[in-house]
């Protein structure tokens, strides 16, 4: 009976034990660590799954009875791992987190962190050793890909051509990179970083546009690019821009980081040309001044040597007399218009001439243009023909003074050109484009010598024309045209050229107006 129970015992404590392995394979089995346990002689005397696959083993059973050098490890890494193995059962102690390389049966290269813990028999003596084994490849590469990460960004940062910065919005710098630390006259970095307490007061020019710039940041989303004038460790100043942007950590601390551009060198150009370009223009102002003024002197006495001659000429003369008064009255009245054109521009230059508003008749303005051609079309038997849209108001608002003066230096700029046929004068109403306004399409047209494609673009440049000369068959300093352009800019209009050699020249003007109230 007592056998009996013995045997049902033993059965129960083997059937046990049998649980009890089989539940330790399956849970060695699901731990993702390879686990190897060797004897006295470093002789493999187990395994788990994990383990067996990483050794080019199909089952971990295959493992039992061989050592590092049996399986798919380099001499060198089972030269390796004896020595560790000889090392903790030789010392009684256990190595933890021995990072080393291996070349696995799948011909991949992995890093792993093992740990190796003496096994000890019934009388305390070392037995073997246990050894766990992580895969720390991924770990390694995002390691190592840091490194690299971060020494990319700490040569961007140390080589930079432009000042970078972290700072609080207490007004104290987290980091600074060499850039900004030359620039703002430190010997170092670290040395700025230690020095300035107080951004504001210690490096701007005027401490208050840092607060300012601040709540641009907060209204603008957080990012923002400034200008402002910054003072440098000696006391001198500079001006830079800087890209700014505001963030916040996972604390909640904000912080802000930005780049800065020494721009002083372009300040002082912008600052010399805006100077050079001011004393341009007072320059220009004091000499239109000059020529107005002098025009206006000239042409006083001049009138009236010219009415002199105009008087001279109804006297009794015999022909060759008569002939050299009126050279002497064409070249007089050829001065006028050179004096009246040189008053125009320099008016207009030294902004003496002002837009005048007025009412005027249509058909008044072309009539009076018109009546003053009437000697010289009579004398070249030349036609001059107006013709006025219908649409076109009776009455419209504007500045007819100047009007009248680029329709008299167009046509006579035309019958000018025109030896033959006609000049025709069109007045055409455009649509509006704002407010309602009524828009006139000048168009005059002549049958004249016409201009070359590569003389246009010089057409309204002042003292040119297409022949570029002063002494030719068309008397003039080719003023009228410049007068011309600078009067329709004055207005708010524009105007285009049309030209073919030989068949004449179209110049068209449109020029807004405003309806009579």
């Amino acid at each position: 009976m007592a056998q009996e129970i013995d045997l049902r015992e033993r059965k129960r404590i083997e059937k046990e034990l049998v649980q009890s392995k089989q539940m330790l394979e399956l849970v060695m089995d699901a731990i993702p660590q390879l686990i190897f346990w060797k004897d006295r002689d470093s002789v493999f005397l187990g395994c788990n799954r994990n383990a067996a696959k990483a050794a080019g083993l199909s089952h971990p059973s295959e493992i039992q009875g061989k050592t590092d050098h049996d399986l798919a490890w380099r001499k060198e890494e089972a030269d390796f791992y004896r020595a560790c193995d000889e090392k903790v059962m030789r010392s009684g102690r256990a190595e933890y987190h021995i990072q080393e390389p291996q070349f696995q049966a799948d011909g991949k290269n992995a890093w792993l962190d093992t740990n190796k813990i003496p096994l000890h028999d019934e009388d305390g003596n070392v037995s073997g050793i246990l050894v766990t084994v992580e895969d720390i490849t991924e770990r390694k590469q995002a390691e190592e890909a840091l490194r690299k990460s971060e020494r990319r960004y700490r040569e961007l940062f140390d080589g930079a051509p432009v000042g970078i910065f972290q700072s609080t919005p207490e007004g104290r710098y987290l980091t600074v990179n060499p850039e900004y630390a030359r620039i703002a006259g430190y010997a170092s970095p670290e040395e700025m970083v230690a020095q300035v307490t107080n951004i504001a007061d210690q490096l701007y020019a005027r401490p208050e546009e840092r607060k300012l710039f601040m709540e641009v940041l907060r209204e603008q989303g957080g990012t923002g690019c400034f200008v402002a004038e910054f003072r440098r460790r000696d006391g001198s100043t500079y001006w830079a821009t800087m890209t700014t942007r505001c963030e916040q950590d996972e604390h909640g601390r904000v912080s802000y980081t930005g780049f800065l551009a020494d721009i002083t060198h372009q300040k002082l150009a912008e600052q010399s040309i805006i100077t050079a370009k001011e004393a341009a223009e007072a320059a220009n102002r004091t000499k239109s001044e000059f020529l107005a003024n002098m025009s206006h002197e000239l042409r006083t006495p001049f009138n009236g040597i010219l009415g002199m001659l105009q008087l001279l000429q109804t006297t009794n003369l015999d022909e060759e007399q008569r002939q050299f008064v009126s050279l002497a009255v064409k070249a007089s009245e050829r001065f006028t218009r050179l004096l009246t054109d040189l008053l125009e521009i320099s008016q207009y230059e030294s902004g003496m001439r002002r837009a005048v508003a007025e009412q005027f008749r249509v058909p008044g303005l072309c009539e009076t243009v018109l009546d003053l051609f009437t000697v010289i079309t009579l004398e070249k038997g030349i036609a001059v023909e107006c013709s006025i849209d219908e649409a076109i108001p009776s009455e419209l608002v504007g500045d007819v003074g100047r009007v009248r003066q680029i329709l008299f230096n167009l046509i006579g700029n035309a019958l000018k050109f025109t030896q033959k046929g006609s000049v025709k004068l069109g007045l055409t109403q455009l649509p509006p484009i704002r407010d309602g306004d009524p828009r006139i399409l000048f168009s005059v047209t002549d049958t004249g010598v016409g201009i070359p494609d590569d003389k246009l673009k010089d057409l309204f440049a002042p003292f040119v024309q297409v022949d570029g000369s002063y002494t030719r068959e068309y008397q003039g300093a080719g003023l009228g045209l410049a007068v011309v352009k600078r009067l329709v800019d004055q207005m708010g209009g524009n105007i285009s050229v049309e030209s073919f050699p030989d068949e004449g020249t179209s110049v068209h003007v449109v020029l807004p107006f405003k309806h009579v109230p």
